[in-house]
């Protein structure tokens, strides 16, 4: 009986027990369906408004390449620019399997199965933290975070270490992976967006800057290196912590052996290769060369005319992976910059500070910038100053072909034979003088523009008007820097006066870049090329985005250009020039010395190039000390190399010319009495008719003839009037007819008047 009491009640609890247990059950599947819904609702809402990786309109930090040509036709890397991130896309089909393989052992050994997260790296992952919880390890052990998720972290820069960050991150990651349906792609684009130490995006940027190679150069070694850096950059830097890459490096080919990418063989070759990694000390710094520095300028310029910001234009330099394509001639830029370094190429001037200089070379059939250099010496960072390009100084009378003889020529207010008084002058209560303080009396052109004679080409100046000389200079020249009129402080400045456009005063100067290429129409038959250091620019996806302006633009009749070159070249054969003068190569061009001796320039040209040189003080002050023109004599050098197996080539002839011999001192043509003689330039509907009124066939009385004496060279009469015209007795007429003006050319008006402003600025010098 006891027996069966104790099963009865036995029962009863297991019955009671059961019930207890259902109950609790229920309970528990009903909040564990609650919990569900919470999480399931908690999760929609974590990803209801993601957004989702577009890979089609992702932009990333790419670098940007300057190439130039090596004169084979091969284009090579001038340079390279970058920001903070320096990336070359480099294609699935370029980066070798085995640091494919690499990266895909050590950092996501189940990436070809997975659908963008991998469940079992998840709770691997998190068993890890939870035991260093327990023990207080600090053990990494692997992330969770697949090769999908960690590109995703790397386009966004999200990082922040929440549950809602890390479901969003993986819920991408599974959309991206169904959206491109390519493991290869997704891992072209992880291995081109990861960060690689050492400013390195990609591993196209490390391989070159850890080893200096192209990616199929690498080692399998190498490979592992650069896999190794992944997991801490700064700690994995093979070049900061080499001895912890090494390390790190030896767990990578571990894994790709373990994972069959690898054999035994060569594990045991890659473990114990040598790497040879190249030093921080041995890399080049970010240290541009002058002519790059330009290139930079001048892009950023030509982005914002073509609507970008300033703020865009940089971005898109620096980052968007442009092909900038430079107009530069290696060999050339190679001549300049081996020069500019040199310390004995140039006087020294005395105490500490030395002066300065700059040159540039311009193709003047098409504008381009061929070499620059801004300054002496190395170069030892990036954009500094520039004095080729962003420098302004007074170019004293490097100016005057451009203000005065080639407008003049083109109005048809003078030719090269017109006689022109050298004698003092006062316009306005300033007197101009001659560098050598003396007057030659009635000289022509061709020796006023030879010798750098400042009072005749203030003559000229004055007769052809200061209006037509401005627009000369800004229109047909393209000078931007000239000061038409305006107030700074308490003061008044304007370049439109007889010293500012006559001799080269001008009131912030011009830029060595501009005076070379106002020089290109001399050379070129009357075009203007505009200045170009780059020939096109193309984006990441090769589209051109901006292209070199190639049409000349008419700037003086071939007929001028043609007479100024005759003029220039006698400047270097016996004029202020001599010390610029080639041999086997004819040379044109003009010597400039600014009043105050501050500047010394030389602006010179071949058939082949034109060439500009400055020499002075960064702070102005005077170059007494210094013997002749220096720019002269860097120019002569420079060219020699330069032209160094040129072709001996004559500049452009005009089939309109004759050539007549005259007298030397009347500029007519000879009668029997005259015995010096030159040989001048005609167009052929304007040859001289009249014979020499100067030297007269005199009766002495007695039947003889008489030879008239006409004045010495340094005798000046008291009047005498700025040009001898017909009728005058002594100079061939002035031709009448009046050039065709070409597009670009102003339209000839009324000689200008005088301006009432009296406050001409007093110019003392001028000369060479």
């Amino acid at each position: 009986m006891r027996g069966k009491g104790k099963e009865s009640k036995m029962k009863t609890f297991l019955r009671k027990t059961l019930k207890v247990l259902k109950v609790l059950l229920l309970t528990v599947m009903i909040f564990s369906v609650m919990m569900i819904g919470v999480i399931a609702g908690s999760l929609f809402g974590y990803v209801e408004n993601v957004e989702v990786i577009d890979i089609s309109r992702l932009t990333m930090n790419l670098t940007t390449f300057v190439y130039a040509d090596d004169g084979s036709g091969n284009k090579i890397v001038m340079d390279s620019l970058y920001e903070d991130e320096n990336r070359v896309w480099a294609s699935i089909d370029e980066i070798p399997k085995n640091l494919q393989n690499a990266f895909v052992a050590i950092e996501d050994e189940r990436f070809y199965s997975h659908s963008g997260f991998d469940i079992k790296r998840i709770i691997g992952a998190g068993i890890l933290y939870i035991q260093n919880k327990l023990t207080g390890s600090t053990d990494s052990g692997y992330g969770a975070s697949t090769i999908t998720q960690q590109f995703i972290k790397n386009v966004t820069g999200e990082d922040d270490v929440t549950l809602k960050r890390k479901i969003q991150e993986i819920y991408r990651a599974y959309k991206l992976e169904k959206d491109i349906g390519d493991k290869d792609k997704i891992l072209e684009l992880y291995l081109n967006t990861i960060y690689l130490s050492q400013q390195c995006n990609g591993v196209r940027s490390a391989a070159a800057r850890y080893f200096g190679k192209q990616l199929s150069e690498l080692t399998l070694a190498e490979c592992a290196c650069i896999a190794a850096i992944t997991k801490y950059p700064t700690k994995y830097d093979p070049i900061l912590n080499p001895e912890d890459n090494a390390e790190r490096r030896a767990v990578v080919l571990a894994k790709m052996l373990e994972c069959g990418y690898i054999d035994k063989a060569q594990y045991d070759a890659a473990v114990s290769e040598t790497l040879s990694i190249i030093s921080e000390d041995s890399v080049s710094s970010k240290t541009t060369s002058y002519y790059v520095d330009a290139v930079i300028d001048q892009v950023l310029d030509d982005l914002v005319k073509i609507g970008y910001t300033k703020s865009m234009a940089n971005r898109l330099l620096y980052s968007g992976g442009l092909t900038i394509n430079a107009a530069v001639d290696i060999r050339i830029q190679g001549i300049l910059e081996d020069y500019y370094t040199g310390s004995d190429h140039f006087p020294k001037g005395s105490g500490s500070e030395q002066p300065e200089s700059a040159m540039i070379i311009i193709d003047h059939t098409n504008g381009q910038i061929k070499a620059l250099v801004g300054g002496r010496g190395d170069k030892t960072a990036a954009r500094t100053l520039n004095r080729a390009t962003q420098t302004l100084r007074q170019p004293g009378s490097s100016i005057k072909p451009l203000a005065i003889y080639a407008p003049a020529i083109e109005y048809g207010k003078i030719t090269p034979s017109s006689m022109v008084s050298d004698s003092p002058i006062t316009i306005q209560g300033w007197s101009p003088r001659n560098d050598d303080r003396a007057f030659l009396g009635n000289i022509t052109v061709r020796r006023a523009l030879a010798g750098s004679r400042n009072v005749p080409a203030v003559r000229i100046l004055r007769n052809l008007g200061l209006d037509r000389s401005y627009s000369f200079l800004t229109k047909n020249f393209h000078i931007t820097s000239l000061v038409r009129n305006e107030v700074r402080g308490d003061a008044s400045f304007t370049d439109k006066a007889f010293a500012a456009i006559g001799l080269g005063g001008l009131t912030d100067g011009v830029s060595l870049k501009e005076m070379a290429a106002a020089y290109v129409p001399f050379a070129q038959k009357g075009i203007y090329y505009t200045p170009t250091t780059y020939t096109s620019v193309l984006d990441s996806q090769g589209n051109v985005l901006l292209q070199a302006d190639t049409a000349g633009q008419v700037a003086m009749s071939e007929k001028t250009a043609y007479l100024m070159t005759d003029m220039l070249e006698d400047v270097v054969s016996y004029g202020t020039g001599t010390s610029a003068r080639l041999s086997g190569i004819p040379a044109a061009g003009k010597t400039g010395t600014t009043s105050s001796n501050y500047d010394r320039w030389f602006v010179g040209y071949t058939p082949y190039y034109v060439g500009a040189v400055w020499f002075g003080y960064d702070t102005p002050k005077s170059l007494r000390g210094f013997s002749g023109n220096p720019s002269a004599r860097v120019w002569k050098a420079v060219m020699t190399s330069v032209h160094e197996g040129y072709e001996k080539k004559s500049f452009n002839t005009l089939g309109s010319t004759v050539s007549v011999m005259l007298c030397a001192d009347s500029r007519q043509l000879p009668n029997s009495t005259c015995t010096e003689f030159v040989s001048e330039i005609f167009n052929a509907n304007n040859v001289p008719k009249s014979r020499c009124s100067l030297h007269l066939e005199l009766d002495d009385g007695e039947g003889k003839l008489v030879e008239y004496t006409p004045p010495t060279e340094n005798e000046a009469p008291s009047e005498v009037p700025d040009y001898m015209e017909p009728g005058d007795g002594n100079v061939i007429p002035i031709p009448q007819e009046t050039p065709n003006i070409t597009v670009t050319a102003p339209t000839p008006g009324p000689v200008t008047t005088l301006p009432q402003d009296t406050s001409v600025p007093q110019v003392s010098e001028g000369g060479l």
